[in-house]
């Protein structure tokens, strides 16, 4: 299923940045989790993984991939080649590998655009300034060599630095939607605010003629009494609430495993907060329903063949 398809579930490729105020939320394990749902539900999915100086989310899905060492060029080296590079007109493609995901649950329609490839270039080598006059060349590179490829996929998610790095806001700049993932911690939520207020400026700088993204946000790893935060976020975010997941020690484990809870076990309180809460967002914020309800019909089918 692709977005060129005449099903009507979706009728343009759908862009999502998953951020963050600070590190440490949980964004790349909710990130894979948003695309292992969509992939096993048939839609072709491309995530992205735009933290540059840690890439989390390459290093865990690379135990998935058929040849995890393949990896010869990441977007660490397409920002740092295009940074060093002193012709600034010089407008060559840098390609990219993209890796199929190879999994059972998935079958061959999730793919990972690295941040760091094998070659492991030092962080060092990427000079981006933080001034905010370097975001229009980020998002030139991302509208480039990321955006370009949207034709043979449905959905684009970005995993995203913590924090407000300028990465992290240039994605956001090329994005529909965004989904701030929070803990329950007053630094989460003020940091979550100062990330979503330098979107916000930059957006009003540089995409001013376009709606400004969806906010959604998934309140992660929770010990308190969710309704006042949630309450008390949508206000200061001016944000839609997405779900709540509880703090999961399966799912911890699973993650520290390289397993994915949602395939590992449906029924524990992070993939059932995460497959309610995806088919909630994508109804509500994307206009593509009932996409919880397949997912769980399909791994049902699926544990009925073992």
């Amino acid at each position: 299923m692709s977005n060129n398809t005449t099903n009507g579930d979706v009728k343009k490729t759908q862009r999502i940045a998953v951020i963050s105020g600070k590190g440490g939320t949980g964004k790349s394990l909710v990130t894979a989790s948003i695309g292992f749902v969509l992939a096993h539900c048939g839609y072709k999915v491309l995530l992205v993984d735009m933290d540059l100086f840690t890439g989390g989310l390459t290093f865990f899905l690379s135990g998935l991939s058929e040849k995890p060492d393949r990896i010869s060029r990441g977007l660490l080296d397409v920002f740092a080649d295009k940074y060093e590079d002193k012709n600034k007109d010089n407008q060559n493609n840098c390609k990219i590998d993209k890796i199929k995901i190879s999994h059972q649950f998935v079958d061959g329609n999730l793919f990972l655009l690295p941040s760091l490839s094998s070659r492991r270039r030092n962080v060092s080598e990427l000079t981006i300034s933080k001034d905010v006059s370097t975001l229009p060349q980020i998002m030139n590179i991302l509208f480039r060599d990321v955006i370009g490829m949207e034709e043979s996929f449905d959905y684009i998610i970005f995993d995203t630095r913590g924090g407000s790095d300028i990465t992290s806001v240039g994605s956001a700049l090329t994005c529909d939607k965004l989904v701030v993932v929070t803990e329950a911690d007053k630094v989460s939520w003020d940091t979550g605010r100062i990330l979503l207020d330098a979107i916000e400026d930059a957006w009003n700088a540089y995409c001013y003629d376009d709606p400004f993204p969806g906010v959604g946000f998934i309140l992660n790893k929770n010990v308190l009494p969710p309704e006042g935060v949630e309450t008390y976020l949508k206000k200061i975010w001016s944000a839609k609430h997405i779900t709540t997941i509880p703090l999961d020690r399966d799912a911890i484990a699973y993650f520290q495993e390289d397993k994915m809870p949602i395939v590992e076990d449906i029924s524990c309180e992070f993939s059932e907060a995460i497959v309610t809460g995806i088919g909630d967002f994508f109804d509500v914020m994307v206009g593509n329903s009932k996409i919880s309800e397949r997912y769980i019909n399909l791994r049902i089918k699926a544990r009925e063949k073992k």
